[in-house]
């Protein structure tokens, strides 16, 4: 009988030592778990800001661009009204009537500039849904317009408009202004690249990839593929497989921190998607972003 019950007091004191430690395990663990969820809270707000900044950044490159894009109408509008006030004196009030509806259609065209920068520039939302591709490519060719005119640089542009299946606008799963920005990136890094080429030349095609087409990693049979490929020297064998690195760079010094591409891969990354460099060589260098179908 003591025997039993000394093997019992026994028991019972293992099983008191072994709840004590299962507690502070699960203590340890519930501590543990709130501190990784704590980091990865700070670190996708770490990632917002960099993506916001990256953003600021571009804006202001393109600044200069989107005020010249901004003075032509301007200059346009000053001559539509003066002649306007002219016509209007000799009772030629027709003519001003068309001067004052080149007037109007000159400033829809710099409120669409405007609202676009807007837009470019607010914070995004992180939610993602179905994205029509073509305004979106549209868009961010538009920052590039005065850019694009004075650097002598031609776009070819070979977009696949309709989805294969629903025969509606293509779409592919994303968030429209990072979407944006990734594109924005892309061109602004393919306009750098043929600054000092013989040819100037930026080819942008999008499509479907087809069962057995994809060449890139990541890529599936069904996703959309989009190439930016540019006319310039190429990027050095070694560094190709850095240039999603932050803070790498192949621009002189004060001319880019580095960091376009790298939130770019990661915007893609949160799509589902892959960014990619598939070719690069002496004939130039091509980007591949292969996002899914909506």
């Amino acid at each position: 009988m003591t025997e039993r019950l000394e093997a019992e007091h026994i028991l019972e004191r293992t099983v008191r030592e072994r709840t004590t430690d299962l507690r502070t395990t699960n203590d340890r663990l519930e501590r543990a778990i709130a501190e990784h969820q704590r980091t990865e809270r700070e670190l996708r707000e770490a990632q917002a800001e960099l993506v916001q900044a990256g953003k600021l950044a571009a804006l202001g490159q393109l600044a200069a661009g989107v005020g010249h894009e901004l003075n032509q109408p301007l200059a346009a509008i000053r001559s539509y009204a003066h002649n306007g006030r002219k016509l209007i004196g000799l009772g030629r009030v027709e003519e001003a009537d068309g001067n004052l509806g080149k007037i109007a259609d000159l400033t829809a065209r710099m409120a669409n500039i405007t609202n676009h920068l807007k837009r470019f520039a607010r914070r995004p939302d992180s939610r993602l849904g179905a994205v029509e591709l073509g305004p979106v490519i549209q868009g961010a060719l538009s920052l590039f317009g005065n850019r694009l005119r004075e650097e002598a640089v031609a776009v070819e542009l070979a977009l696949r408009d309709s989805d294969p299946d629903s025969g509606g606008p293509l779409r592919v799963r994303a968030e429209e202004v990072r979407l944006e920005q990734v594109l924005v990136n892309l061109l602004s890094n393919a306009l750098d690249a043929v600054a000092g080429a013989p040819v100037r030349r930026i080819l942008i095609r999008v499509g479907v990839v087809e069962t057995g087409q994809g060449a890139v990693e990541g890529e599936e049979a069904g996703a959309v593929r989009i190439e930016v490929r540019d006319s310039g020297p190429g990027i050095a064998a070694e560094p190709v497989g850095q240039v999603f690195d932050p803070f790498f760079t192949t621009k002189p010094v004060g001319t880019g921190l580095g960091l376009g591409l790298s939130i770019s891969y990661n915007i893609v990354r949160d799509f589902g998607g892959v960014l990619s460099v598939a070719e690069s060589g002496p004939g130039g260098t091509a980007f591949v972003l292969t996002l899914t179908r909506a």
